[in-house]
C-alpha cells in the first residue's frame, strides 16, 4: 500500500529532530573552533620552544669549559703530581727536570681536583725551595705556595715602576695565574704600575674582569705567540734600563 505523503515510511533515512541537528551543529562548530585555535597557537607555540632550547652564546661556553675540564679531570691518562713524580730521579734541582718529568711544558697534572699546567708547577714550586728529594717535598712545596708569592719570586730582580708590558713578559710572561697565562693578563694590565704589590692588586684585577666575561682557557698555553697582543696605547715614559 502506498502511504500518504504526510506520513513517514519505515524504511526511510534517519531524520533528527531540530533539537537534536542543533546540538551537532554546535558540537561541529566547537571543534571548528577549537582546531583553529591549536593551528593559530601552533607558531606561538613554536616560539616558545626556540626560545626555551636556546643558550645565550656566553653561559654555552661556560658550560663546554665546564665539561672539557671534567672530561680532562676524568681522563685515567690525566696522572696526579705525585703519580708524573714516581719514576723522576730525585733530587730536583731545576724548573726544566720538574716541567720534562710532568711530559713538557704543554701537560697538564692533577693537583686538588683541578688541571695545573707544568709550568705553573715548576714556578711555584721554585718559589718555596731551590731542591727537592721526593715527590711528596714537590707536592708540599707546592700547596704551601700561592701564586702571588710565584710572581713576587719572578720579579724579585725587576726595576719599578713598570710603564710597559715588556718587562713583565720577559721574567712573567711563560707562567700562570691559576691555570690562566700571564702573557694574556699584561695587556690587560693599567700601567704603570708602581710596586711589586700594585703588581699583584692589578693581575687579580685583571683576572676577575677575565672570569666576568667567561674568557675562560682551560688549555695549557705555553708559548708567547698565542698571548695577545696589545692595543695602541698612550704615549708613555721609556722604561728606564
Amino acid at each position: 500500500m502506498r502511504a500518504r505523503s504526510g506520513e513517514m515510511r519505515s524504511d526511510s533515512p534517519f531524520r533528527p529532530t531540530p533539537l537534536q541537528f542543533g546540538l551537532a551543529t554546535l558540537g561541529f562548530f566547537g571543534l571548528g573552533v577549537q582546531a583553529s585555535g591549536l593551528a593559530s597557537a601552533a607558531p606561538a607555540l613554536g616560539v616558545l620552544f626556540f626560545f626555551r632550547k636556546k643558550v645565550p652564546p656566553a653561559k654555552k661556553k661556560k658550560q663546554d669549559n665546564a665539561q672539557r675540564m671534567q672530561k680532562d679531570l676524568d681522563d685515567p691518562k690525566q696522572r696526579s703530581l705525585k703519580e708524573a713524580l714516581s719514576s723522576v730521579k730525585f733530587p730536583i734541582l731545576s724548573k726544566k727536570e720538574i716541567i720534562k718529568a710532568l711530559g713538557g711544558a704543554r701537560s697538564a697534572v692533577r693537583i686538588d681536583s683541578r688541571l695545573v699546567p707544568a709550568r705553573e708547577v715548576a714556578d711555584r714550586c721554585f718559589s718555596k725551595a731551590r731542591r727537592f728529594e721526593s715527590a711528596e717535598e714537590v707536592e708540599r712545596a707546592f700547596l704551601s705556595s700561592s701564586w702571588a708569592s710565584m710572581v713576587l719570586n719572578l720579579v724579585n730582580l725587576t726595576p719599578f715602576p713598570v710603564y710597559i708590558q715588556e718587562p713583565l713578559k720577559r721574567v712573567l710572561g711563560l707562567s700562570y695565574v691559576e691555570g690562566y697565562p700571564i702573557a694574556r693578563l699584561l695587556p690587560r694590565l693599567r700601567y704603570p704600575i708602581e710596586s711589586p704589590a700594585d703588581l699583584l692588586a692589578k693581575i687579580e684585577e685583571a683576572r676577575s674582569r677575565i672570569s666576568e666575561t667567561i674568557d675562560e682557557e682551560t688549555e695549557p698555553v705555553a708559548t708567547l705567540e698565542s698571548a695577545e697582543s696589545p692595543g695602541p696605547q698612550a704615549e708613555k715614559p721609556q722604561q728606564p734600563a
